[in-house]
């Protein structure tokens, strides 16, 4: 099985990646871009990670729409 986080979050990659509707990998991409966005108590924060993963994108190259 996965490994608990050790970053102050409460949920796993896998976790992440079902709320979001994107892949593990994906989501590893999009915390080395500091795109995910954690809410204090360590929660994912779902509206906020899709919003700045949107900004930091070129829209004419693809990706869903909001």
């Amino acid at each position: 099985m996965g490994r608990s986080p050790q970053d102050g979050r409460t949920y796993t990659n896998l976790e992440a990646a079902s709320a979001l509707g994107i892949d593990q990998a994906t989501v590893k991409r999009w915390r080395s871009r500091g795109w995910v966005v954690n809410r204090a108590d360590g929660s994912l924060d779902v509206s906020a990670t899709r919003a700045r993963a949107n900004s930091g994108r070129d829209p004419t190259h693809g990706g869903r729409q909001d």
